[in-house]
């Protein structure tokens, strides 16, 4: 057989009927020919059940023998299989039968006589290629007289010699000069004489056919079907839609009109639609006019016909006219960070609550009055969906809370605030005094202070310092006199302790003074604080007298 030296257009499907029981295994088929055979239908008939199956090829019965390729596989052809029977004849064999039907799935194409291989009628031809088990002489499987076409020959040889195989004639069955696109055919009986030992049998039936397409009229084709638009309320316009119109089918598609028809009850005149030219392939573009429209939804379809086509074809229109509005995700951000620690960055959306894109989006920053320059805040786009996205910086702040307000605003839509405020994580000690004001005094020249402490307030810990009091000529310690004072060592104060001064005894002349706590300025110099303004307070003032 050499069909290769055909040139003409050769469409046969080679539609696999796997008749099995659950005795025989199933039997790989040759990996060689397993991407061709994946288009083919494989049907396992259960005879003595009376049942049919579709199976994937994968699981079929029988071994690799016969023809696997198919020009015309199973998404163009379906093999249809009914009334399967099996009755005794003679000579220990069984006599097999099964209405078989086709199915052209193609829906612009007829399937039609075959130009090769030469079918024995002017008629789509289906015939058994070759079955298994086969065997030589004697053989196992061979097709009955339910096939009505005696034995022809398909391919090569010459003439048909009974029994001599392999041969190139085989019966066939008829089903009729053409299949229509979509159509499927009257059934067939089929069958074949099997030895009484055989349970199950696999046959490969060839369907040969050439596909002649149809000749189709034009039709008339759209990029899109429909076209969405929005508009702000005495916004302007949005931009036009220009939707391509083509010829899907075959001559010519001339005379094309367009008409426009709003949904009823609703306002019209806001949509127009023009053809660049009455003949495809062309343009249609749509506009929309919206400034007398009110807030709300408006509907119109956009019909294109022409005397060439068998229908029109409609695109759907929507507008919608929305108040500039939109909205923020959030509308605060707290967060925490170390001094001069990682940055830390928060994304909100802002989106419109009208459905409507509102433009010219723009973003400040508002500082509260302990610090600046800490916010970063940038917007992905000018116009709603947008991102906003802020970046807090510690730096060197110290002091424990930070605030600012980000708004984000439009001249169409009432702004919008978020407030941000970030805590820093203080890794410096601050020692500040606590306590109440029990101060003696007495008559033989000197001052007593107990009762109060010092605490640190900070984030790291304090070395050595020297605290006590001394005595001032004013409420602050640039008042102190000199050798009026009376100091303790402190080897140093975790974050969050308290050191409780013990009573301190100062003597003085006569005199009335200030009683300053205060953190020995010397040794304050080697405590770096996060805050050196509460280093000293007042303890109220006392009067001395003399001894």
């Amino acid at each position: 057989m050499n069909p290769n030296r055909h040139s003409h257009r050769l469409a046969a499907l080679f539609v696999l009927l796997a008749y099995s029981s659950c005795e025989q295994p199933p039997v790989s088929p040759d990996p060689a020919y397993l991407a061709l055979q994946q288009r083919a239908v494989a049907l396992t008939v259960d005879v003595a059940a009376g049942t049919v199956r579709q199976v994937e090829l994968s699981a079929a019965r029988g071994s690799a023998t016969g023809v696997r390729f198919a020009l015309v596989g199973s998404n163009e052809v379906t093999a249809v299989i009914g009334n399967v029977t099996r009755t005794p004849s003679a000579l220990r064999r069984v006599r097999v039968r099964f209405d078989l039907a086709l199915t052209n799935r193609l829906l612009r194409s007829d399937l039609v006589a075959a130009s090769f291989p030469a079918p024995p009628a002017g008629q789509v031809v289906a015939f058994p290629f070759s079955t298994d088990p086969a065997g030589l002489f004697g053989l196992k499987v061979v097709p009955s007289d339910d096939w009505d076409g005696a034995p022809w020959n398909f391919f090569n040889d010459g003439a048909c010699v009974p029994l001599t195989p392999p041969s190139d004639c085989y019966r066939w069955e008829g089903f009729g000069p053409t299949i229509p696109a979509g159509a499927t055919t009257t059934a067939h009986t089929v069958g074949f004489d099997v030895d009484a030992s055989v349970t199950s049998f696999t046959v490969y039936v060839v369907v040969a056919a050439d596909i002649r397409d149809r000749a189709t009229g034009p039709a008339i084709g759209v990029s899109d079907v429909a076209a969405v638009f929005t508009a702000l309320v005495g916004g302007e316009a949005p931009p036009s839609r220009v939707i391509q119109v083509s010829n899907t089918g075959g001559g010519t598609l001339s005379d094309l009109a367009v008409a426009v028809n709003y949904q009823s009850g609703q306002p019209t005149g806001w949509l127009s639609a023009a053809l660049d030219s009455p003949t495809a392939p062309t343009n249609v573009t749509l506009g929309v006019a919206t400034a007398t429209l009110a807030a709300g939804f408006y509907q119109a379809t956009v019909t294109l016909n022409s005397p060439d086509a068998s229908q029109p074809v409609s695109i759907a229109v929507v507008l919608l006219v929305g108040q500039a509005s939109f909205v923020l995700s959030s509308r605060s951000v707290d967060v925490t960070l170390g001094y001069h620690g990682t940055s830390q960055t928060q994304t909100i959306d802002v989106t419109s609550t009208s459905g409507v894109p509102v433009p010219d989006l723009a973003v400040s920053i508002e500082y509260g009055s302990d610090a600046s320059g800490w916010l970063s805040a940038t917007l992905n786009s000018t116009t709603t969906p947008a991102q906003l996205t802020l970046i807090e910086t510690p730096g060197d702040l110290l002091l424990p809370r930070y605030t600012a307000a980000v708004r984000v605003g439009s001249p169409l839509a009432p702004p919008q605030t978020i407030i941000v405020t970030i805590g820093i994580t203080n890794p410096f000690p601050d020692l500040t005094f606590t306590g109440s004001r029990p101060i003696a005094t007495g008559g033989n020249g000197v001052v007593n202070s107990t009762g109060f402490a010092v605490v640190n307030q900070g984030g790291g810990s304090a070395g050595q310092f020297n605290v006590g009091v001394c005595l001032s000529t004013t409420s602050s310690q640039s008042g102190c006199v000199l050798g009026l004072e009376a100091f303790v060592h402190v080897i140093g104060l975790a974050p969050s302790a308290t050191y409780v001064v013990p009573p301190l005894q100062v003597p003085a002349p006569p005199g009335t003074y200030h009683v300053i706590a205060v953190v020995d300025p010397a040794y304050t110099a080697t405590v770096t604080e996060s805050d050196e303004t509460n280093n000293a307070l007042d303890l109220g003032q006392v009067t001395v007298t003399g001894p």
